[in-house]
């Protein structure tokens, strides 16, 4: 496997991949010829939102870095095409990973990096990285951040009976 060069996290991605090598005792790689290969140059544009293997994958963290902590909810209005069950459930699988924790606040769940974990400084190179390289999701996080939020819909349903000032 050989990472990307012209990637605008490689070097912050190798450091990651040699920790968790590191920390999982992987064996060591075979080598299939006793030569080191040439890696070819890129001819086309990287889409960095596909560093962890998916957009819904690396967006939802690049905006919780960006935003320190969030809830699901919040992601969901940054992140385009995604839903809140996936973001819920990408969340998930990095808190069973240990990568993040949760914690309640007055309006649900809200998620933020685990300082603790000992991939944490290396993730947080990976995304500081992919912040610099897109900026346009910053912008948007923070744009959310200070927007004013209004109440969506009434709890109660039904119909107001005539006559009748409450429900």
């Amino acid at each position: 496997m050989a990472l990307e060069p012209a990637h605008a996290a490689a070097a912050s991605l190798r450091a990651l991949l040699l920790r968790i090598g590191a920390l999982y005792r992987f064996p060591a790689p075979t080598r299939w010829s006793p030569a080191p290969v040439a890696v070819p140059e890129r001819r086309g544009t990287i889409d960095h939102r596909y560093t962890f293997g998916d957009l819904t994958r690396t967006l939802p963290l690049l905006i919780l870095f960006a935003r320190e902590s969030a809830s699901v909810e919040q992601i969901s209005r940054c992140v385009p095409g995604a839903d809140r069950d996936t973001i819920r459930h990408v969340f998930y699988m990095f808190k069973a990973f240990g990568i993040l924790r949760s914690f309640r606040r007055s309006r649900g769940i809200a998620y933020a990096f685990d300082s603790q974990h000992s991939l944490a400084d290396q993730l947080h190179a990976v995304l500081a990285d992919l912040d610099e390289a897109m900026p346009q999701w910053r912008a948007l996080a923070e744009e959310d951040a200070r927007a004013p939020r209004t109440r969506g819909r009434e709890n109660r349903t039904g119909r107001l009976s005539p006559k009748r000032w409450k429900w």
